[in-house]
């Protein structure tokens, strides 16, 4: 029924489906799917299995396939070929000679039988890897250092002309479209997944929102931020971005539950916003959601707590309650040893 659909784990053994999809393991939103390649959930609440068919036909998607598909898996670095490592027998009888790749099982019958260790050097099974961590730490720095991704043309040449005597110069290639790649696909979600580690093994903390509008897709952008407390300080980090297809409060609760569906809300505190009207409405849903899914109430001091606050530590001051506070302190303090 239209409305109802949930997500059927006979999904999962489809051929044109197991490869890419997965459920989402919120127990609210069992009326979503979520594809690994595109790395976002979608509604199948009223399509169903049909929703499955058209988002498989997408053109980012589609994309993302091919990408798939042209891309080289990383044990295929490391593991030498199977056939290549096999030991050859020379079998020798009389004035003729020839050589044979044994079986992996059964006896050979041979006169005189020489063997042969593979040829394979160090360089077959760490270059690779070497190499990799290399392009890795270049992308690193190329994102650290606010350059595009169009520096890293060339670079190859480069390295090469600097180290001539270097294996790892010689296989080392990190170009735009590569650098790209491994920062949005490689480097982004493991770091996206070391902050999620970092933020649900906080006890509590705060996350942050605003949307405006993309001047390049010209659509609203949602930005989240997320406050907690790491190494004895306040950490401030982004989180992630999502684009809203409407501003409304019921678009808000959706977006604001996608991006956020990694951390535990049951920890979250409070939630810091700007003030418009809309905004209002979406903190009331969030609470009741929050009150009704997690039996706890959000720390509620204002849209923007940092407003609030600044704003009362100013009048503290213009009132010379701080001072006057700060001043029966200073003989207490001044013997404390």
């Amino acid at each position: 029924m239209p409305g109802n659909c949930s997500f059927n784990d006979e999904w999962l053994q489809k051929p044109e489906y197991k490869e890419w999809v997965r459920s989402v393991e919120r127990d609210d939103n069992k009326h979503k799917a979520k594809c690994v390649l595109c790395t976002k959930p979608f509604d199948v609440s009223n399509m169903g299995e049909a929703a499955l068919k058209s988002h498989m036909e997408g053109e980012k998607h589609i994309a993302r396939v091919n990408n798939r598909k042209k891309s080289t898996l990383i044990s295929s670095w490391a593991a030498p070929n199977s056939l290549a490592s096999r030991p050859t027998a020379t079998i020798t009888s009389g004035t003729s000679s020839s050589t044979t790749t044994p079986e992996p099982t059964g006896p050979i019958p041979v006169m005189n039988t020489t063997i042969h260790r593979p040829t394979n050097t160090m360089d077959t099974f760490v270059t690779r890897s070497d190499t990799l961590s290399s392009e890795i730490v270049w992308c690193l720095h190329v994102v650290s250092s606010h350059s595009l991704y169009r520096s890293s043309e060339g670079s190859a040449k480069l390295f090469q002309k600097m180290f001539p005597d270097s294996v790892i110069a010689k296989e080392f290639g990190c170009g735009e479209s590569k650098c790209a790649r491994l920062a949005r696909w490689g480097i982004a979600p493991h770091f996206k997944n070391l902050l999620t580690s970092d933020v649900n093994r906080a006890e509590a903390f705060v996350l942050l929102f605003d949307e405006s509008l993309s001047f390049e897709n010209q659509t609203k952008q949602f930005d989240m931020h997320v406050h907690f407390w790491q190494l004895d300080q306040v950490s401030t980090r982004y989180f992630g971005s999502e684009f809203l297809g409407k501003g409304d409060a019921a678009h808000l609760v959706k977006t604001f539950l996608e991006c956020a569906e990694t951390l535990q809300l049951g920890k979250l505190l409070q939630i810091g916003m700007d003030g418009p009207n809309v905004n209002l409405k979406f903190h009331r849903e969030m609470v009741s959601h929050i009150e009704q899914n997690y039996d706890k109430r959000l720390l509620d001091i204002g849209s923007c707590g940092l407003h609030q606050i600044h704003g009362a530590l100013k009048k503290a001051m213009e009132k010379r309650c701080i001072q006057r506070f700060a001043g029966f302190l200073h003989q207490p303090l001044l013997f404390v040893p």
